[in-house]
C-alpha cells in the first residue's frame, strides 16, 4: 500500500495550523506513516506495531535527559515514522536531551508551536490512509481486469510484458530457469543498460533476494539492483521468471502486476503455447537486422543475456528455406540439437521475408571447421527438401547483419533443390546469382531471359515436356550426361530426345560451351522471380 509519508502529514492543513517545526530528522521525512496514535505518556512502546506517527503534548514524560533518551531508543526499537511534540502544558520548548537523540538516530522530530486538535490530525490523516487503500483496491481490481482480459482472449509474450513494463513503470525481463533472457520490454530504458552481465547479476540476485511481505511471498526483492522477481510456475512446475528491473520505487501495485502477468504467462504455457524463445529471438533479430541498437556493446549485452556467445567464437548468418517440411518444426529441431554440439543458435522467421524462410545466427566453436556438415545435421530431417544459405564468417556480433543480408540476398536464387536432404550454399562463392538476383527488376535482363529461355517455357506450357529442367540438369551436369539425367529421373535415351528437342526449338548447339554458359545465365536469372 502507497502510505502517505511523515511529510505529506506536515504539509496538511490540519497540521499546519500549528506552525510546525522540524528539530530532527529532516532527512528522514520520506517515512511511511501506517497510522497516527496519540500517545500522552512515556513507555507505550508495548502498544505500538510499527510505523506510527506519534502525536503528544509530553504530559507524563520524565524531566531526567537519560529518560528522555530511553523514550527514543523505545520508539525507534519499535520502528515509529516519527514524533510531534505540541509545545505549551507540558514543555515550553523541547527537551535539548530528546532533540539531541532524534538527532542522533535519525527519528523524524517536529514541535508545534500552536495548540492544535490532534483528532482532527488523526481524522485527516487516517482519511487519507484510507483514500489511498481504496484507491489501491480499485487499481488492484483494474490489473486484476486487463491481465483476465489478456488471458481470456490471448496475447504474444512480447506484447504482454509491454504492458507490464508501462503499468509498472520500469524494465521488465523473462528469464528461463538458466538465468538466460528470453524477452524483454524496455519501458523506455536502453537495453543494454540492463541487460550487460545479465546472467552473473541474475544468479546474485537469487542468492541475496528476499521475499516481500504477505500477501506477496511468492515475490522476491533484490536491493542491491532494485529487481522484483516472482516465479513463472503453475502445478508444481516452473518454467522461468519474470523481473521488473530499477523497481527502488515501484508503485504500491507493482507486486500484483509482476504476479498477474507470472500468472498469464504459466496458463500460456499450460495451454501448450510455448512463444518464449521465438519472442526472444525475433527481439534480437530485429534489434541486429533492424539496426534496432546504439552500440555494439548493446547488442553484445543482449546476444550474451540470451546465452549467445559472442567472444572467442565462430560467428555465421545463414538463411533457411523449408520446401516441404514445417517451417516451426525445422527451427524447433536446430533449437534442440544445437546445445550437444556446442553450438548456440538465434533462429525465427523474419518479418520482411516469405513465411517460408528464417535467418539463423550461429555462434560456433572456432576449432570447428566442418560447418557444412554441422547445418546439414542441425536443420536436416532427411524426408524434405531444405536450402541454407550461409553469409560469410562475422568478426563481431554486429558483423552478424551483414553476414545474415548476404545470406538472404542468396537464399531466393538457390533453386531446383532435390527432392530430399538438405543443400548449403555459401554466399562468398555465389557472386553470379547473387547479382542476377540484384538485377532482377531490369527489363533488359527480363528480355534477355524470354529471348533464351521463351520458347522451352511456352513449350512446357503446351506440352508438360519438363525441358527446362533438362536444361537446368545439363548445365548443372555439362559433361557428365549421365548424372544429368539422373537429376531429371529419367532414360539417358529419353535425357537424349529431350536435349535434340532443345536444340531444335532454340536452334542452337549444346555442345557450344557459349550456348551452355547463356542457357546458365538465363536460368539464374530466370530463378530471380
Amino acid at each position: 500500500m502507497m502510505l502517505p509519508t511523515v511529510g505529506d502529514v506536515m504539509a496538511l492543513s490540519e497540521v499546519a495550523a500549528g506552525r510546525p517545526r522540524v528539530l530532527a530528522g529532516a532527512e528522514r521525512l520520506d517515512r511511511r506513516v501506517r497510522w497516527v496514535h496519540i500517545a500522552p505518556v512515556s513507555g507505550t512502546r508495548r502498544l505500538l506495531l510499527g510505523g506510527e506517527l506519534l502525536l503528544t503534548t509530553g504530559v507524563g514524560w520524565a524531566s531526567d535527559p537519560g529518560e528522555l533518551e530511553a523514550y527514543v531508543d523505545d520508539l525507534v526499537a519499535t520502528d515509529v515514522a516519527g514524533l510531534i511534540l505540541e509545545l505549551g502544558d507540558r514543555f515550553d520548548t523541547a527537551p535539548p536531551a530528546l532533540v539531541a537523540r532524534c538527532q542522533r538516530v535519525g527519528l523524524p522530530l517536529a514541535v508545534l508551536e500552536r495548540e492544535v486538535r490532534f483528532v482532527s490530525i488523526t481524522e485527516a490523516v487516517h482519511a487519507l490512509i484510507i483514500d489511498n487503500q481504496s484507491a489501491e483496491l480499485r487499481e488492484r481490481d483494474r490489473v486484476h481486469e486487463v491481465f483476465a482480459t489478456l488471458n481470456r482472449r490471448g496475447c504474444t509474450v512480447t506484447f504482454l510484458l509491454d504492458q507490464v513494463a508501462r503499468m509498472i513503470g520500469s524494465a521488465v525481463v523473462l528469464e528461463d530457469l538458466n538465468h538466460r533472457a528470453f524477452a524483454w520490454s524496455s519501458a523506455g530504458h536502453d537495453p543494454g543498460s540492463y541487460l550487460d552481465g545479465w546472467v552473473t547479476r541474475s544468479r546474485r540476485a537469487e542468492q541475496a533476494a528476499v521475499a516481500r511481505p504477505a500477501p506477496y511471498e511468492r515475490t522476491t526483492y533484490w536491493a542491491d539492483g532494485g529487481w522484483l522477481r516472482t516465479p513463472v510456475e503453475a502445478l508444481g512446475r516452473q518454467w522461468g521468471r519474470l523481473v521488473a528491473i530499477d523497481c527502488d520505487e515501484v508503485p504500491s501495485v507493482g507486486e500484483v502486476v509482476l504476479e498477474n502477468a507470472a500468472l498469464a504467462l504459466s496458463l500460456a504455457r499450460l495451454a501448450g503455447v510455448d512463444e518464449w524463445t521465438h519472442a526472444g529471438h525475433r527481439a534480437l533479430l530485429d534489434g541486429l537486422i533492424g539496426g534496432e541498437y546504439v552500440t555494439t556493446g548493446d547488442l553484445r549485452s543482449a546476444f550474451e543475456a540470451a546465452g549467445f556467445r559472442t567472444r572467442r567464437r565462430t560467428l555465421v548468418g545463414a538463411g533457411l528455406r523449408c520446401d516441404g517440411e514445417s517451417l516451426p518444426d525445422v527451427l524447433a529441431r536446430v533449437r534442440e540439437r544445437a546445445p550437444a554440439n556446442n553450438v548456440d543458435v538465434v533462429c525465427a522467421p523474419w518479418s520482411q521475408a516469405p513465411a517460408d524462410q528464417a535467418i539463423l545466427l550461429l555462434s560456433i566453436d572456432p576449432d570447428r571447421t566442418d560447418h557444412d556438415a554441422l547445418l546439414r545435421m542441425l536443420v536436416g530431417a532427411d524426408t524434405s527438401p531444405t536450402v541454407v544459405a550461409v553469409g560469410p564468417d562475422a568478426v563481431d556480433v554486429d558483423d552478424l547483419a551483414a553476414s545474415a543480408d548476404a545470406a538472404l540476398g542468396l537464399l531466393p536464387s538457390l533453386t531446383g533443390v532435390g527432392s530430399t536432404g538438405v543443400e548449403v550454399h555459401h554466399a562468398e562463392s555465389a557472386g553470379f546469382a547473387m547479382l542476377m538476383y540484384a538485377r532482377r527488376g531490369d527489363p533488359v535482363l527480363q528480355q534477355f531471359v524470354e529471348r533464351s529461355l521463351g520458347p522451352l517455357l511456352a513449350y512446357d506450357i503446351e506440352n508438360d515436356a519438363g525441358l527446362v529442367e533438362t536444361v537446368r540438369a545439363y548445365v548443372r551436369h555439362p559433361t557428365n550426361r549421365k548424372r544429368a539425367a539422373a537429376d531429371c529421373h529419367v532414360s539417358r535415351s529419353v535425357f537424349y530426345q529431350r536435349l535434340a528437342t532443345i536444340e531444335r526449338i532454340l536452334d542452337v548447339d549444346l555442345r557450344d560451351g557459349e550456348v551452355v554458359g547463356t542457357l546458365h545465365a538465363a536460368l539464374v536469372a530466370h530463378d530471380q522471380r
